[in-house]
């Protein structure tokens, strides 16, 4: 599966230096851009679920040391519908599949350079994801199912998939005024789906996210 987008931002270091200021929690919006790349078999050939899409959620971030930050995220993800041609030239069949995810993720953070107005950090994640997908077929143009002789549109899968979740990723973060700090990053995430064919659900996302100091 897949997983899902991406994750937050933070702050950094020191009140001496220009623009970036030390925090000790962080509440983020985070919005991003999500590209799956699993697919699943039907029966009738095997089908994407689903194609690049936004994800929306929220994370928290409790700096512990200059350097290192902790917290944990939420993001939900709906991969919209992908069609594809299955079945065979004598049987023809529409498919369309879909997918959506929810991902919980405990997170770390660490900032490995400091700049008067940017500072770019790696952050990881580890967690659950939760993984629905759809797949629904059609008969084509003047054909029927061979099963009951009708051409009605089906659902051939309907299955909710949970696994963990791991993410890997790198961004920067960027002051935006006295309480509020802005970053983005680029994150990878693997999904476990063991019930997809041992599969694995890879995503990559680019993440944008708007923090707000709470102390």
């Amino acid at each position: 599966m897949r997983l899902l987008l991406s994750t937050l931002l933070l702050a950094s270091a020191g009140s001496a230096r220009a623009g970036l200021t030390e925090f000790s929690n962080l509440a983020n919006f985070d919005l991003g851009i999500v590209i799956p790349t699993i697919s699943q078999e039907s029966g009738y050939g095997s089908v994407p679920l689903g194609k690049a899409s936004p994800a929306v959620g929220a994370s928290f971030l409790r700096q512990t040391s200059t350097p290192l930050a902790w917290g944990g995220r939420i993001s939900y993800s709906n991969f919209g519908k992908v069609e594809k041609s299955g079945g065979s030239t004598s049987a023809p069949v529409k498919l369309v599949g879909s997918s959506t995810q929810l991902l919980l993720q405990a997170l770390g953070r660490w900032q490995f350079r400091e700049e008067e107005s940017w500072s770019p950090y790696l952050i990881a994640g580890l967690g659950i994801s939760q993984f629905q997908t759809d797949i629904r077929g059609m008969p084509g143009s003047g054909f029927r199912w061979s099963d009951t002789g009708s051409n009605e549109d089906r659902t051939l899968i309907r299955e909710n998939y949970t696994g963990f979740a791991i993410s890997f990723g790198i961004g920067a973060d960027f002051p935006m005024g006295e309480n509020l700090q802005g970053a983005a990053d680029l994150t990878w995430n693997d999904a476990q789906v063991e019930a997809v064919g041992d599969r694995k659900g890879y995503t990559i996302g680019l993440g944008f996210h708007i923090g707000w100091k709470l102390d």
